[in-house]
This record gives structure tokens, C-alpha cells and sequence, in this order.
């Protein structure tokens, strides 16, 4: 009998089909402001999120974000927000080049360090681990 309503099911399953297959898929309007700016939580996402993992490693490098304090940094975040919501799409891929630059210019030792932390750090977070 089980297997009776399970065919039944699977059949009224698969004429429906089709109808949904035909359905257009609603329009997703993107995350983000006008400026493309993302303001999501997840991995690439965020107002640094049209930069890859290691310029994203290069940028905070740059602007010294390990020493401060955590009020400093809440100052810093905000401000830097703010810049980075203000830029256009053309300061956006200067400054995503000057980063790889940068990169490409880091030795190596310090390229691979950098790569096996961030390897380890998206294991965590896919592992549900963070």
C-alpha cells in the first residue's frame, strides 16, 4: 500500500512540474546602496566585499587596525564606512589594483603564512566552527 501512495505522490509530483518549471523566476533586486556597497554580515560581503580575501588582508595591514583599541577601532570602521560608501565604482577598482599590487609584492614566506590562515579560517566557518 505504501508504495501505491508513494507512486500516486511521485506522478502528481512530476505533472506539476513542468507548470513551476515555467514560471518565471522572481526579479532579485541586489544587496547594497546605489554605489554597489554590500552591508550584508556574510563571508564577502560588507563594504570590503568586492575585494578579494588577500587584499582584504592587505588593506587592514595598511591602515595598522591590530594595535588599536576597541573604541579606536569603532572610530576607524565608522569612518572608513564612510569613505568607502562615498567611492565610485572607478575609485573602487583603483584602489582593488593598488591592493593587488601590493600583494603580488609581499614575499612569498609572508604570502603563503597569510594564504594557510585564511584557508584555515574558511575551514572554521564552513565547518560551523565560527
Amino acid at each position: 500500500m505504501n508504495k501505491l501512495h508513494l507512486c500516486v505522490g511521485l506522478v502528481a509530483a512530476l505533472a506539476g512540474a513542468p507548470a513551476l518549471a515555467q514560471t518565471p523566476a522572481p526579479a532579485r533586486n541586489p544587496p547594497g546602496d546605489a554605489n554597489g556597497n554590500f552591508m550584508g554580515q556574510g563571508r564577502g560581503s560588507g563594504l570590503l566585499g568586492f575585494l578579494s580575501p588577500e587584499q582584504r588582508v592587505v588593506f587592514l595591514q595598511e591602515q595598522g587596525v591590530r594595535g588599536m583599541t576597541r573604541e579606536q577601532r569603532q572610530a576607524w570602521r565608522q569612518q572608513e564606512r564612510q569613505k568607502l560608501t562615498a567611492m565610485s565604482q572607478t575609485d573602487r577598482d583603483k584602489l582593488k589594483s593598488e591592493l593587488q599590487k601590493k600583494w603580488d609584492a609581499m614575499p612569498e614566506a609572508q604570502k603563503s603564512r597569510i594564504e594557510a590562515r585564511l584557508a584555515n579560517r574558511m575551514t572554521q566557518q564552513n565547518s560551523g566552527l565560527q
